[in-house]
Formats: C-alpha cells, structure tokens, sequence
C-alpha cells in the first residue's frame, strides 16, 4: 500500500491532516485527525502512525510508498518515514502557475507603445512590394 498525506486548514482556521491509503486500483479515506500546536516533520510522523493504526495498519510493514505536497515538514516527513517519497507533481504544477500569475512584480513593466505614423505603414508596405511580386 502507499498513502497520501495533506495538511488542510479550514475557515475557522483550524488545522486538519487528511490520509489516504492506496492499493491497485483503489483507495480509502483514512479521515482528518485535528494539529494540535506546532505541525513539525516529527509531529506528522506521530499523528500518522496514529491514524494508521486506527485501521490496523503499519507504516514499516504495511505501507510502500507516500506522496505529498513539497513543503519543507513534508520533504523532511517523507525522509524520517524511512520509505519512498515522491511530492505531488500536481500541487508542485499549481504552486508554479499560481506564482506566475499572482506574484507582485518588484519592477514596473514597461509601458511604452509605439507611435508609428501612417507614413511608416506605407513604407513597411513599399519594402515588401518586391518580395510580395515574386511569389
């Protein structure tokens, strides 16, 4: 089995680690179980041997591999688990687009337009005459 793992915060601004365990083809919601303080790398290991023991599970016997977004407690979770750690290439993806699109630029763009005259057309127009005769 492999799992994936994600930290949710909801409205209220509480704290929640959601669990999902996966084997070929299918898979079960292991549930949210509520952060309590500080959520570092050795906390989330803790809460999800926890969690997977709820459903008798054993996170060096029964699980393979762990997926999650790439924040650093994650990196380093998936390091302290002792098993194969791959970050979610979708979260990684959306990270990008969303720094793209939102990032506050540290420069102003520039902002300078062209203010060809309608003579300038006519003489971009004269230059490909000859070539437009050609074809």
């Amino acid at each position: 089995m492999s799992f994936t793992l994600d930290e949710w915060t909801s409205g209220a601004n509480k704290r929640y680690m959601n669990l999902n365990v996966h084997i070929q083809g299918s898979f079960w919601n292991l549930g949210l179980s509520k952060i309590e303080g500080n959520f570092t790398s050795e906390a989330c290991l803790a809460l999800v041997k926890k969690k997977l023991e709820e459903f008798e599970l054993n996170l060096k016997e029964d699980i393979f591999a762990i997926s999650t977004d790439g924040a650093s407690t994650m990196k380093r979770f998936g390091g302290l688990s002792g098993k194969k750690h791959q970050l979610c290439l979708a979260h990684g993806i959306h990270l990008a687009v969303v720094d793209v699109l939102y990032k506050k630029r540290t420069s102003p763009c520039s902002t300078e337009v062209s203010h060809a005259s309608a003579d300038d057309d006519e003489d971009d127009l004269d230059s490909l005459e000859p070539v437009l005769r050609d074809i």
